[in-house]
């Protein structure tokens, strides 16, 4: 059995952990953004070069 100074050691492990995970989506949902971003901007330049 796991005792309670062990438990709530274990807890501010896993909040730790997740803060990171939020923290890495939160980055990569920005970089995927600034991804769409240049690609609508590469699109719109070359639909502009074409007409």
């Amino acid at each position: 059995m796991i005792s309670t100074d062990n438990r709530q050691k274990l807890a501010n492990e896993l909040e730790t952990i997740v803060a990171y995970t939020n923290d890495s989506v939160k980055g990569f949902e920005k970089a995927t953004d600034k991804i769409d971003n240049s690609n609508e901007t590469l699109k719109q330049f070359f639909l502009s070069t074409v007409i």
